[in-house]
C-alpha cells in the first residue's frame, strides 16, 4: 500500500479539510531522517498498525486540546509519543496479527513491547524528548493500576491520553483476532471501567461520533 493510500484509510471522524490539516502537521512534524525511517518501519511491517498509530495521534491531539489545553510544545511531544507508542511491535512475529488466543509465552513477549519501543525510538532518534519516550513506555499502563509492564498507577496526562486513545482506537477498529468492532459507547464503558477521567472518554467518544 503506497504512504497516500495508508494515510487516506487512517481517517477518524471529523471532515475531510481538518484530516488533511492533521496529515499535514503530522508528516510535518516526523520530517527528519530518524523518525521518518521509523515511520516507514511501522508501515511496512503491518498497514493496519500504521493507520492505528494516526487514528491514536489523531485523538490524542484533540484530547490535548480540548480537555488540557496543551500548547505547541506540548502537543507535538503528545502526537508523536501516540503515533510511535506501539513501535515496539515491529519485532513481533507475524502470527501474532490475528492470533486469538495467547499464551502465556506470547503474553509476556506482548507486554515487552513499551519498553522496547522506546529503546527503539531512542535508537532512531537519539535526542527524543524524554516526554515522548515516557509515552510510549507507559501507554499501557492504567489509572488503576491494572496495566503492564510494571502495573503503576498512572496519572500524568499525556500517558492518560495516549493509553486512553489507544485502547479505544484498538476497540473501535476492526481487528483479524475477532468478528466485530465495539460501538463507541461500549468502548467508552470499558475505559471508564480501568478509571479513565470522563472529560478524556467523553472527548474520545465525541470524535468518534462526528
Amino acid at each position: 500500500m503506497s504512504m497516500a493510500r495508508s494515510l487516506a484509510v487512517a481517517k477518524t471522524g471529523g471532515d475531510e479539510d481538518s484530516w488533511e490539516q492533521f496529515l499535514f502537521w503530522m508528516m510535518e512534524s516526523i520530517r527528519c531522517p530518524g523518525r521518518w525511517a521509523l515511520m516507514r518501519r511501522i508501515r511496512d511491517w503491518d498497514a493496519q498498525l500504521f493507520q492505528h498509530s494516526l487514528r491514536v495521534a489523531a485523538y490524542s491531539r484533540i484530547v490535548g486540546r480540548e480537555v488540557f489545553g496543551f500548547d505547541q510544545d506540548r502537543e507535538q511531544q503528545l502526537v508523536l509519543g501516540a503515533f510511535f507508542h506501539d513501535t515496539g511491535k515491529v519485532g513481533w512475529p507475524n502470527r501474532l496479527k490475528a492470533v486469538a488466543v495467547l499464551s502465556e509465552q506470547d503474553l509476556r513477549f506482548i507486554r515487552c513491547h513499551p519498553d522496547t519501543g522506546a529503546d527503539l525510538v531512542q535508537e532512531f532518534w537519539p535526542d527524543a524528548p524524554a516526554t515522548v519516550l515516557e509515552i510510549i513506555r507507559n501507554h499501557h499502563e492504567r489509572p488503576d493500576g491494572s496495566g503492564y509492564p510494571n502495573g503503576t498507577t498512572v496519572q500524568e496526562p499525556m500517558a492518560l491520553i495516549v493509553g486512553a486513545a489507544d485502547m479505544f482506537a484498538a476497540m473501535t477498529e476492526p481487528r483479524d483476532y475477532r468478528r466485530f468492532a465495539f460501538m463507541s459507547d461500549k468502548a467508552a464503558e470499558e475505559l471508564r471501567t480501568y478509571g479513565y477521567p470522563e472529560e478524556i472518554v467523553t472527548s474520545l467518544v465525541r470524535q468518534q461520533n462526528e
